[in-house]
């Protein structure tokens, strides 16, 4: 059922609802507002079910089975964060791409004044990805994990 499903409308009223939000003051104890980037993946099968499903491969190039990876981005820096919208990262495309995609719509969407900043880890310190941020009227946050930890 829910492979049918059009993720449009969804989106849409997402974006409504942050829109909303910052418009009746929910945000106001936070000086500036963020986006936050993120790649992920999900779920695990043996066998190809759609066309986003990707290959995982052992050590030696042996198939393990498939995965879909996905971009998430989400509004922080008002205490608490709040995921709105999600890309599917089709086979052949990496993380940063899909990620560029899914901050070109959702900046788009929510308008040039909604963020100031947009988080991401160090996959993100390019100049593909920061001029974008750039172009869109955003800050780039990019932060550095050494060994599992926030440096």
């Amino acid at each position: 059922f829910t492979e049918r499903l059009d993720p449009a409308p969804t989106r849409t009223s997402l974006t409504r609802v942050l829109k909303q939000a910052k418009r009746n003051k929910a945000f106001e104890n936070s000086r500036f507002i963020g986006l936050a980037l993120d790649g992920s993946k999900a779920g695990s099968t043996s066998q190809c079910g759609c066309p986003l499903c990707r290959e995982v491969l052992g050590a030696d190039r042996v198939l393990l089975g498939y995965r879909h990876e996905l971009s998430l981005i989400s509004v922080v820096g008002a205490g608490l964060s709040l995921p709105f919208d999600v890309e599917p990262g089709p086979p052949g495309e990496g993380e940063l791409t899909t990620s560029m995609r899914l901050l070109e719509r959702a900046a788009g969407s929510l308008g040039p004044r909604f963020a100031d900043y947009v988080v991401a880890d160090s996959l993100y310190a390019n100049a593909p990805f920061l001029n974008q941020v750039s172009a869109l009227g955003l800050r780039a946050v990019v932060r550095l994990m050494v060994k599992g930890r926030l440096c």
